[in-house]
């Protein structure tokens, strides 16, 4: 941490990255510095009701006007950074991205507050981030705790929003990278914190959408979540074992089908919603239908 000579006065300078200023997290008191991609930024430079999008190179509807569609976002740090760039990402319909690098929950949380306080759009958001929490002193009850501090905020916005249908919150599993749970690291081994937040994690999902993004899955032999720890460290980036923390663009691959099966869902779940106060109106249509034809 350090202070920046620089406009306004003595801001405190945060930062993970030698980079430029995020113009999206900074303010009057801290000058923040990470690599920070938000396609939601990119759109509201766009004044048109049509946009050319850099991620995914189509041209969609500028769903951030007034009584557009509902919105589907990935939020994070660099866990699923660049992950529609893989091959096999080919979403059914416009997913937003708001991805930083080195970002804890808190970062990407005060994100969404910065960036979707004038949205009116109900939202199906992915989070996935925490990765950068598991190695700081935070215990899993500090990490979980923020976790329910994002999903109030969200939940908040719909209620202000008035959203007839409020928006959906799935939260990514943490994976078990090496660099913290690692079986040779005898001190400082993270795999208990991570088991307690996945298990969190599980509980409110299956609450909330009965949706998963298990993230723990990847990288790793069988399931982590109970059984010993074996790594497959070639599906990990990095080249020292114990620096290993981001999981290569093959594994990606895969985690993209599974990521826009999420929003398929949920999109189901929706049509469902809306759809059941019909079904039901039909099926008592068919009901009474079937009463006359058998009393004639």
């Amino acid at each position: 941490m350090e202070t920046s000579p620089n406009k306004p006065e003595n801001r405190i300078v945060i930062k993970t990255k030698d980079c430029a200023e995020c113009g999206i997290c900074s303010n009057e008191v801290f000058e923040v510095r990470h690599p920070h991609i938000s396609t939601l930024k990119i759109i509201s430079m766009f004044d048109a009701d049509s946009y050319m999008c850099p991620l995914c190179k189509h041209k969609h509807c500028n769903h951030l006007q007034e009584g557009s569609d509902r919105l589907r976002m990935l939020m994070g740090s660099s866990t699923l950074f660049r992950i529609w760039k893989v091959s096999s990402y080919a979403p059914f319909m416009h997913v937003d991205f708001d991805c930083i690098v080195g970002g804890k929950i808190n970062d990407v949380h005060a994100s969404f507050l910065y960036q979707c306080n004038k949205v009116t759009n109900p939202m199906d958001i992915v989070i996935a981030c925490g990765v950068n929490n598991i190695m700081t002193d935070d215990c899993a009850a500090d990490i979980i705790f923020q976790f329910k501090q994002f999903i109030s905020s969200i939940k908040q916005h719909s209620k202000a929003q008035k959203n007839r249908f409020p928006s959906k919150v799935v939260l990514a599993t943490i994976p078990f990278a090496p660099k913290y749970t690692d079986p040779m690291l005898t001190t400082r081994n993270m795999k208990e914190k991570v088991r307690k937040v996945n298990a969190w994690i599980k509980e409110f999902n299956d609450k909330e959408s009965g949706q998963h993004l298990n993230l723990h899955l990847y990288g790793v032999r069988g399931n982590p979540n109970m059984d010993p720890i074996v790594h497959k460290y070639n599906e990990w980036r990095e080249e020292s074992q114990l620096k290993k923390l981001h999981l290569r663009k093959f594994v990606k691959d895969r985690i993209s089908v599974e990521l826009i099966d999420i929003f398929r869902n949920l999109r189901k779940m929706r049509l469902d919603e809306i759809l059941r106060p019909y079904r039901k109106i039909i099926q008592a249509s068919k009901f009474k239908l079937s009463r006359i034809s058998n009393a004639e």
